[in-house]
């Protein structure tokens, strides 16, 4: 496609002579930077009928609550559709002859199920020549269309539109050939002005302990993180210790499943009443403005092994939340650990993989067509659709473009998470962000701290666990830094006072050596208590003072004498009557006792 740059001097795109009568139609505008009031040139100044496709209901609930500094709506006239609107108060709005240009701001989901049919059903407007449709965010259609599917359903109409196009801040070029088809331009907003903003990469291997320190760094801020998992949310939330303070804002099915399944209650699907540490998932990474009297600090994390799906792209992600905050922001941060052996898929690959899996879907197919049973109609269906390739297809059979793109795209992202020298490059090449590595990489890693927080773990491995935790405190490395503080140290022994027993009274090598089994370290213990005691010196007097040269112990009477000393000094065990060999030299004979012959010892010697 062909690209247009649209040089910008002024701070909304609305005052550009391009844009001051409308949005262009047949563009793909990438407008650089979020905040620059495209969607507001089309939801409130712009004088013709318009329909505003947007990712996500907290967008379209935040525009339709925005208000002035006056208290007065920002948008008064326009009406929003999603799930929970119903197509008859959609009717009732197209009806209301006091609203002049009807400006519709909807879901892609919602405008397949409600709006289409409500606009064509009316009779007084002619959806396609009427209306001005305008895709907002449209890098979604690419990044979501995997788990939903009909976010791309509008397409379907989208081009039968007579005036049309989309927008997003972050650029991610279509590969559907109908946007060549029908005379699609790419418009390519360039700001003259300095809109770079600054980035500290956090790279660690301990994503909990990375959080705390970069909270603790700007503890006079508030804070918003984000992260694309409510339960990892939650995880770091109570590990922190930040209950009190803390809020997560997600979808209200996951708000629900916090309630149910997690027993965590700080949660709403809505950005109202923010606390000190507001932990947003994706839904809220684009088009939700958040406006705030102070500058926040926003703190991006990504976690390879815990959340596999909050991986974050430079290019789209990461400039899309550090635009939601309209007054800007105090500092920025992405804290991530990489992982070297990230499976993905270069672009060739890649393209080699949905080919040629496409052709053997089309084969299928065919197949299908030829059976004429109802049992082999439904088998070849289940063919197809057990089949991987069967989520890039779309109702009709055709290629789903989009998720094709997505493809490409999440193998990139994956990419970029091999080695932070990669996606500190990435960074820099978003020509957005100004990026410096930090790299915080602890003694004890994110797969230590899981064992301690895993109810199903084995003894052996939780063993292991403790142990080597308490030895990274006892012998720091000096470059790592130590995770285990002090405060951590004595909680460990606290908790775990059979573990840390074994470490103090064995060592961490000889736990090793026995494999952390609990048998053979407690056998391994009890045999060097019995050798510390009876090594005692204490103990050794105290049995060499029982008897003198010549005397003859009877030897039942003198086993129990020697049990009692071991067991007064902490070694309750039973013992052989030769047991007194260890201290004397002596023989055995026979003694005349009221009770008739008893067998005795004859103490010739004491021992050294």
């Amino acid at each position: 496609m062909e690209v247009t740059n649209l040089y910008l001097t002024t701070q909304y795109i609305t005052q550009h002579d391009d844009f001051t009568n409308g949005t262009p139609s047949n563009f793909i505008i990438y407008k650089t930077l979020c905040g620059l009031g495209a969607t507001h040139g089309e939801a409130l100044l712009y004088k013709r009928h318009s329909i505003i496709l947007l990712p996500n209901t907290p967008v379209l609930i935040g525009k339709k609550t925005e208000k002035e500094e006056d208290g007065s709506l920002s948008y008064p006239e326009i009406f929003i559709v999603y799930e929970d609107v119903s197509k008859a108060e959609l009717e009732e709005y197209l009806r209301d002859s006091t609203i002049k240009f009807k400006k519709i701001l909807c879901t892609p989901e919602a405008y397949k199920y409600k709006v289409r049919d409500a606009i064509m059903e009316n009779g007084t407007f002619d959806l396609y020549n009427d209306f001005f449709m305008l895709i907002d965010e449209c890098d979604s259609l690419v990044k979501t269309v995997f788990f939903r599917g009909k976010i791309v359903s509008p397409l379907i109409d989208f081009f039968k539109f007579k005036d049309k196009s989309m927008i997003s801040a972050t650029p991610l070029k279509p590969s559907d050939p109908r946007f060549e088809e029908n005379g699609f331009k790419i418009l390519k907003v360039v700001p003259q002005f300095d809109y770079k903003k600054e980035i500290d990469i956090i790279h660690t291997n301990n994503i909990s302990a990375s959080l705390k320190y970069a909270i603790k760094e700007n503890e006079d801020d508030q804070i918003f993180i984000f992260v694309n998992s409510t339960k990892l949310s939650v995880k770091l939330i109570r590990k922190l210790g930040l209950e009190k303070d803390s809020k997560v804002f997600c979808s209200e099915e996951k708000v629900r499943e916090l309630r149910n399944k997690m027993n965590f209650r700080s949660a709403g699907s809505e950005l109202k009443t923010l606390k000190k540490y507001n932990f947003l998932t994706s839904r809220f990474f684009s088009a939700v403005d958040i406006k705030l009297q102070i500058k926040p600090s926003v703190i991006m994390l990504t976690d390879l092994h815990r959340a596999p799906f909050s991986l974050l792209d430079p290019y789209s992600d990461c400039i899309q939340i550090v635009g939601r905050f309209r007054n800007g922001v105090n500092k920025t941060i992405h804290i991530t650990n990489t992982n070297a052996d990230i499976e993905f898929r270069t672009r060739e690959d890649a393209t080699k993989y949905i080919d040629e899996s496409y052709e053997c879907y089309q084969e299928i197919v065919e197949i299908k067509n030829r059976i004429n049973t109802s049992y082999g109609v439904e088998t070849a269906n289940q063919a197809m659709e057990r089949t991987d390739i069967h989520k890039f297809v779309n109702e009709d059979r055709t290629i789903n473009y989009f998720a094709c793109d997505s493809f490409h795209l999440h193998q990139q992202i994956k990419s970029y998470y091999r080695k932070i020298r990669l996606l500190g490059k990435a960074y820099t090449d978003t020509n957005y962000f100004i990026p410096k590595v930090l790299e915080r990489l602890y003694d004890a890693d994110d797969a230590f701290i899981d064992i301690l927080e895993d109810e199903e773990i084995s003894k052996s491995k939780l063993c292991e666990c403790v142990g080597s935790l308490l030895l990274f405190h006892d012998n720091p490395q000096n470059n790592l830094i130590t995770y285990v503080d002090e405060e951590l140290y004595l909680k460990l022994r606290q908790d775990y006072p059979e573990q840390a027993k074994y470490y103090d009274k064995l060592g961490y090598a000889k736990m090793k050596t026995l494999d952390f089994n609990l048998a053979k370290m407690k056998a391994e213990l009890n045999r060097l208590l019995k050798e510390e005691i009876l090594n005692d010196p204490y103990l050794k007097e105290a049995i060499k003072s029982l008897y003198v040269v010549g005397d003859m112990p009877i030897k039942t009477k003198c086993k129990d004498s020697i049990e009692d000393i071991y067991s007064n000094f902490g070694y309750n065990s039973k013992v052989k009557a030769t047991e007194i060999h260890k201290y004397y030299e002596a023989k055995s004979t026979t003694i005349d006792t009221p009770d008739g012959k008893k067998h005795a010892w004859k103490i010739l010697s004491i021992k050294p």
